[in-house]
């Protein structure tokens, strides 16, 4: 910290060299056809793991790039790994399945749709909702998880509210 207030870097300094670099190395793993398009796969297994949260993460990090200043193209990617994350873990996890890490998901997948909202076409609109609604938290009372599940129980409500099934998460 002492280091950053000497340098004086900037916010902007940060995501230049620290953020924009990573989600841009996340975006050369990013699959751009087939199934599993939109999915990121992992250099160090040689797979495109469907049951963690890197591809809502990625989103999540994509739509906070783009909301700080705009590009087409990290808009795109976001919504791309969010319809990855939509069409497999519907089919491929239950929503009760503790693998899965929902509530890391709901946390990314609530935010990225707060930041990308406006740009989404009725039918992905629909569709991220849908996913909101259906993908509650783990069943799990695990203490270090507490608060990023209020915080994304109360964004996925608030994103739903205007729906009336806010009282569904």
């Amino acid at each position: 910290m002492e280091r950053l207030r000497r340098e004086k870097r900037s916010l902007d300094d940060l995501i230049r060299d620290i953020a924009a670099p990573v989600v841009d190395w996340l975006d050369e793993c990013r699959i751009r056809q087939g199934r599993d398009r939109g999915g990121i796969f992992d250099p160090v297994d040689g797979s495109v793991p469907g049951e963690h949260y890197a591809h809502t993460h990625f989103a999540w990090a994509q739509a906070l790039l783009h909301a700080r200043r705009p590009d087409p193209a990290r808009s795109a990617a976001a919504r791309e790994a969010i319809a990855f994350h939509l069409r497999t873990c519907g089919e491929e996890y239950s929503p009760d399945a503790w693998d899965y890490h929902w509530d890391f998901n709901n946390l990314a997948l609530a935010e990225t749709y707060r930041l990308l909202a406006g740009e989404l076409d009725d039918a992905e609109r629909a569709a991220w909702r849908s996913g909101m609604l259906a993908w509650r938290t783990n069943p799990h009372h695990a203490v270090n998880w507490v608060a990023m599940r209020a915080a994304g129980a109360f964004l996925r409500g608030e994103a739903l509210e205007d729906v009336g099934n806010a009282g569904d998460v």
